[in-house]
């Protein structure tokens, strides 16, 4: 019978015009639009999620929260992995307009988050598994929620980026963003199922609002395929190595 991937409700929201395809791992992928009534406005938003299990779907994964209109859309992905939606601009069918092409390299991931607290830390660790943090007790003084959701690339001439996330933090008491932490967290990011041009170049980099800056102390385990680092802040990282390519695919998150 039907599994509901989405719901809506005529309250508030209405969904439009549902798209699907496979991925390579055989799981369906779902792509639509939709209207949401905010503050006496209509949102109009592009939407995507995937089958987690047999019976349960992800979280709906925000494309884009800046159309004009809800129509229709549809959904592709490649053997690859990469995913391909496109939608169409116009105000009714019968109108003139666009159709608008968007592009992931790779399959969208939900943001994750978890609670550290004082006494214990805690670990938070993406859905995909390749990024996992590691908080040792007393990192923090007050229990802090901790975000992992996946980056949108920064380009970075003559190097190639395997991994893009963002890490956050606020405090839970009253969303104060926390920027350091008391104590070093450990970051691991794995590489396993890419193809780096030069093993011996990966590493961990962050972007400090202007150019990309390399983690020092990076240990490479090439057994596990991993790269871990210790950090005490949070921002947008990224996992580089060296390539011939002069510049990086952007992709949605």
């Amino acid at each position: 019978g039907p599994i509901t991937a989405v719901e809506g409700s005529c309250e508030d929201v209405y969904v439009y015009a549902p798209s699907i395809a496979i991925n390579p791992e055989g799981r369906p992928a779902a792509a639509w639009t939709s209207r949401l009534f905010i503050n006496e406005q209509n949102v109009f938003s592009a939407w995507f999620a995937q089958l987690v299990t047999g019976t349960a779907w992800s979280a709906p994964i925000l494309i884009d929260d800046d159309l004009e209109h809800e129509h229709a859309s549809s959904l592709a992905v490649h053997a690859s992995g990469a995913h391909y939606f496109v939608r169409d601009s116009g105000a009714a069918p019968a109108y003139t307009g666009e159709i608008l092409y968007y592009a992931a390299a790779e399959s969208p991931e939900e943001p994750v988050s978890i609670i550290i607290t004082p006494e214990d830390g805690g670990t938070l660790q993406s859905t995909s598994g390749d990024v996992r943090v590691d908080f040792p007790p007393g990192a923090v003084t007050e229990e802090v929620q901790v975000t992992y959701s996946k980056g949108s690339p920064v380009s970075s001439p003559m190097a190639f980026g395997f991994q893009y996330f963002d890490l956050a933090a606020e405090k839970v008491s009253d969303g104060t963003p926390v920027t350091q932490f008391e104590k070093a967290y450990t970051l691991t990011v794995s590489y396993a199922g890419t193809q780096p041009a030069d093993e011996e170049s990966l590493g961990i980099y962050f972007w400090d609002g202007g150019q990309w800056v390399l983690v020092e102390g990076c240990q490479l385990d090439k057994t596990l395929q991993t790269i871990t680092a210790s950090l005490d802040h949070m921002t947008l990282f990224a996992l580089f190595g060296a390539s011939l390519q002069s510049y990086l695919p952007v992709i949605l998150h």
